[in-house]
């Protein structure tokens, strides 16, 4: 005899568009990866904690939900979010690894980053030093420039879309699904009129559904350091018809008359980033980051203590992870998960849905000058050619130690994780020598140790002494 249960059924975490699993704790598959967990759910998408069975490497998937794949319009977004993020290989843009479709959805594998979002960093009313807004815009203007010079418009920027990646806080935009080609003549609407982004950090222009270009997003980033000094949005409003207008036809209070402690020539840029027209904003990204660095040269002459010029850290801000192994976010796409509202502004992104899933940011990342070298030459003579050493291969991929059956496989992944079963470190590489934080056949601690010349060898020392051979796989 059947028993009948009491209450609502148990929720499939895949709605059916997932293959059926293949092996023990993996809800099922899609294309060639182990989907793992959901992390997050929106009205357009889910982001999945995956596994890529090719390659060992954990990702996180963003899926777009069959019934909004069956719309057209919706699809091509998702698709052209694809296309824009792919053309980018920059320190401080999220990195997508491939998009594809199975099953009737799209989908896209991206790295799986650590961290919180600068919204989750900033809450609750939290605002941050000048050294670190300075800091944090550097790297936020960098990512923007990158952006701008494959031709896109990201339209979209925004704390919740300004990953702080842990342990020190190296930023990473996200949520390419609104980027457009520049003078692509797209006045950013949908085909219903809506207009597409996020009133407290968009353009005049854009709120007014005109043409764009990249400096509708050097206004949003105006809109996030305004943000990020005083604690407040520039243009505030209780509902998102009043932000709107207050965008297109309001000056937002003196950044300084918030905040005392804003220097003078960041809250310069600040008032600059935020004029309603176009050509008296900063030209240019690349301009941007160079009026910050002159900033946080200034903020270093007056304080002798701060770290180099725009390396202003916030170690100890925020508690480090706690409990077995790491937590981890899915950083790539919680924020572009979220339904596009009927109205047509953006909602934030997903909240993650599990309390285990979220983690801290250590610091943030310093910038560092190029270094310069002295020529000992006297004039007239010219200097001797200094041969070039090849550039050290990444220590990124799959590692292979031991011999028989007590052989080990350990994946070193993208965002300097360390990954074996059972196991989670960290590493880091400088030029050919590599370090490892963690525990390595029973012995904790620091391994450091340097790539042979073919980049296929990888010879590490352990802090009691004992040595260990990798071999690339």
């Amino acid at each position: 005899m059947q028993t009948q249960q009491s209450g609502p059924p148990p929720r499939d975490p895949g709605r059916g568009f997932l293959s059926p699993p293949l092996q023990p704790g993996e809800l099922g598959r899609l294309a060639h990866y182990r989907v793992l967990k959901e992390l997050g759910r929106g009205g357009m998408g889910a982001v999945f904690l995956a596994e890529d069975v090719h390659l060992g490497r954990r990702v996180a998937l963003k899926v777009m939900l069959p019934a909004v794949a069956a719309q057209d319009a919706a699809k091509l977004r998702f698709v052209r979010e694809a296309q824009a993020v792919a053309k980018l290989r920059h320190d401080h843009v999220v990195t997508v690894y491939q998009a594809g479709e199975d099953n009737g959805v799209p989908f896209l594998a991206m790295e799986l980053l650590a961290g919180k979002s600068l919204d989750d960093w900033l809450r609750p009313d939290r605002r941050a030093t000048p050294g670190q807004a300075v800091t944090i815009g550097n790297q936020i203007a960098r990512g923007l420039a990158a952006a701008h010079a494959a031709g896109l418009v990201h339209r979209d920027i925004k704390p919740a879309n300004v990953w702080l990646e842990a342990p020190r806080g190296r930023v990473k935009l996200l949520d390419f699904g609104l980027a457009r080609g520049a003078g692509g003549g797209d006045p950013g609407l949908t085909g219903t009129g809506a207009i597409l982004g996020t009133p407290a950090y968009m353009a005049p222009e854009q709120a007014r559904g005109q043409p764009l270009d990249h400096r509708c997003d050097l206004f949003s980033l105006g809109c996030v350091l305004y943000r990020m000094t005083t604690g407040r949005t520039p243009f505030p409003g209780d509902t998102a018809y009043a932000v709107i207008m207050a965008v297109a036809s309001e000056e937002p209070v003196a950044p300084r008359a918030v905040n005392p402690e804003i220097p003078p020539a960041l809250e310069d840029l600040i008032r600059s980033l935020l004029d309603k027209d176009p050509a008296r904003r900063p030209p240019t990204a690349e301009a941007v980051v160079a009026e910050l660095n002159r900033v946080a040269a200034e903020l270093k002459e007056s304080d002798p203590r701060l770290p180099a010029v725009g390396g202003t850290d916030v170690t100890g801000a925020l508690p480090r992870p706690v409990g077995r192994g790491r937590r981890w976010v899915v950083a790539a796409a919680l924020a572009a998960v979220a339904a596009v509202a009927a109205v047509g502004v953006s909602a934030r992104g997903c909240d993650r849905t599990d309390p285990d899933e979220g983690e801290s940011v250590a610091g943030v990342e310093p910038n560092r000058p190029a270094a310069t070298r002295r020529d000992p030459d006297p004039p007239g003579k010219p200097p001797d050619p200094v041969p070039e050493k090849p550039a050290a291969p990444s220590a990124e991929g799959v590692w292979e130690v031991g011999a028989g059956n007590k052989k080990a496989r350990f994946a070193f992944l993208h965002d300097r994780t360390v990954v074996a079963d059972g196991y989670k470190g960290r590493w880091e590489q400088d030029g050919w020598k590599v370090t490892v934080v963690g525990k390595i056949k029973g012995e904790k601690g620091t391994w450091e140790g340097d790539l042979d010349a073919d980049g296929r060898t990888l010879r590490l020392t352990g802090p009691k002494g004992s040595a260990w051979t990798f071999r690339r796989l």
